[in-house]
C-alpha cells in the first residue's frame, strides 16, 4: 500500500495552541520571580485539635491532663444539677407534713368547738327566770346558806327605794351549789326566807317565783307570784294557811304597815274581775290578800293596789306556762 505523506502543522498555522502555550510559561516564569502576595490579614481556620494545642502550650500541661481536667469540671457541674433538682423523696415529706399539720389543726378546731366550749358555756352566769309579770328594775339576792336575813335585807332596801307609780322591781334570789350557781324555786325561797308555809301548799307550788317590791300609789308594797300544779288543793291550802298567814307571812310584808286586824277574819273579795280573799286590819285597809290567776298563778300581795297592779299587767300579758 502506498502510505500518504503527511505534512507537518505548523504553529503560526494553527494560531490559538501556540499563543496559549507561549501564556502558561509567561506566567510561571513571572510566578517563580515575584513574591509571595498573599495576604496576611485573613484569620486561620480554627479547629478543635488546635484549640487543644493552645491550651497545652499555654498551661504548660499535657493533652491527658487537660482531659481529666475537662473530666472532673464536667462531673462537679452534673453534681451540683442534681442537688439543684427536686427530689422526689422531698416532695413526699413535704406533702405528708403538710397533711398532718392540716390534719391537727382540724383536730383542735373540733375539740373546742365540741368540748373545750362547753365548760366556757356552763360555767357563765346563769340569766334569772322570766318573770311572770313585766319588771321595770331587777335586782338579784345572793342567798347564803343559813342566813335567811339577806334575803329579808334586799327585800326591806327595795321597799325603801322610791319608785316611779307602778313600777315593779323584781328580787331574784340565787345561791351557789355544788361550786353552780343556781337560782331559787317558790318552795326554796319561802323556806329559805324563814317564811313557815304549809307543806300541802309547798307540794304544789311549781316554777320559779317572781317576788318584789311594786308602787301602789306612792307606796312600795309586797308581791309574791308562783306557777301552781294544781289549782284546788293549792286553793285549800291556801284556806287552810288563812289563821296563822299573817304571822307566818309577815317578815316579807313592808315593816311599816299597820298590821292590827283585831280578829283574823279573810273575806271574798272581787279585784279586776278577779275572785280573791283579803284580810284587812282595823282600820279596814287591806293588809294581805291572794287570788289564783287563770287558776294557774297564785298571788300574795300585800295591798288591794298592790293586787291590782299585779292583775293588770297578767291581764295585759298573761304569761305562757
Amino acid at each position: 500500500m502506498e502510505e500518504k505523506e503527511q505534512n507537518p502543522v505548523k504553529s503560526d498555522e494553527i494560531g490559538v495552541p501556540q499563543k496559549v502555550g507561549q501564556f502558561n510559561r509567561a506566567n510561571q516564569e513571572k510566578m517563580a520571580t515575584e513574591p509571595n502576595n498573599k495576604p496576611e490579614n485573613i484569620p486561620a481556620i480554627r479547629t478543635y485539635s488546635g484549640d487543644v494545642q493552645e491550651y497545652i502550650q499555654k498551661k504548660g500541661t499535657s493533652y491527658i491532663n487537660a482531659m481529666a481536667q475537662a473530666a472532673r469540671r464536667k462531673q462537679s457541674s452534673n453534681s451540683i444539677s442534681e442537688d439543684l433538682a427536686p427530689k422526689p423523696y422531698l416532695k413526699i415529706i413535704l406533702g405528708g407534713g403538710a397533711a398532718i399539720l392540716l390534719t391537727t389543726i382540724i383536730a383542735v378546731g373540733t375539740y373546742f368547738w365540741f368540748f373545750a366550749k362547753k365548760p366556757t358555756e356552763s360555767a357563765q352566769t346563769p340569766r334569772p327566770p322570766q318573770a311572770l309579770i313585766r319588771a321595770d328594775h331587777e335586782n338579784i339576792i345572793f342567798w347564803e346558806a343559813g342566813n335567811a336575813q339577806n334575803i329579808l335585807t334586799a327585800l326591806q332596801n327595795a321597799l325603801a327605794k322610791p319608785q316611779i307609780s307602778g313600777e315593779f322591781t323584781y328580787l331574784p334570789a340565787k345561791k351557789t351549789e355544788n361550786k353552780q350557781e343556781k337560782f331559787l324555786s317558790s318552795a326554796e325561797l319561802l323556806k329559805n326566807a324563814g317564811i313557815k308555809t304549809p307543806q300541802d301548799l309547798i307540794d304544789n307550788l311549781a316554777g320559779f317565783p317572781t317576788f318584789g317590791a311594786i308602787d301602789a300609789l306612792g307606796r312600795n308594797e309586797t308581791v309574791f307570784l308562783s306557777p301552781i300544779s294544781d289549782y284546788e288543793r293549792a286553793f285549800a291550802a291556801m284556806l287552810r294557811w288563812e289563821p296563822a298567814i299573817l304571822a307566818d307571812y309577815q317578815s316579807l310584808l313592808p315593816q311599816d304597815k299597820d298590821l292590827n286586824t283585831g280578829k283574823i277574819t279573810f273575806e271574798d273579795v272581787v279585784i279586776k274581775n278577779n275572785d280573791a280573799r283579803a284580810l284587812k286590819n282595823i282600820e279596814n285597809e287591806i293588809v294581805l290578800a291572794y287570788t289564783i290567776f287563770n287558776r294557774k298563778i297564785l298571788i300574795i300581795a300585800s295591798s288591794k293596789t298592790a293586787l291590782e297592779q299585779v292583775l293588770e299587767r297578767l291581764i295585759s300579758s298573761p304569761p305562757t306556762l
